[in-house]
């Protein structure tokens, strides 16, 4: 549903949070064939994350 990376989910959770959601579900973090299959469920690559941002600490 949307793109982004795990800096951008950390400052939605207080958002997350008000909508009653105790979990989420957060699709493998690697390289897929193209920029369209940013859900993880076309990994292309499972040994090498994605280039979109999978590091935390920037």
């Amino acid at each position: 549903m949307f793109r982004g990376d795990f800096r951008g989910l950390i400052d939605k959770l207080d958002y997350v949070k008000a909508l009653n959601f105790s979990a989420l579900w957060i699709t493998p973090v690697v390289l897929n064939r193209s920029d369209y299959d940013f859900h993880g469920y076309h990994g292309w690559d499972f040994h090498e994350r994605a280039r979109e941002g999978a590091d935390v600490h920037r």
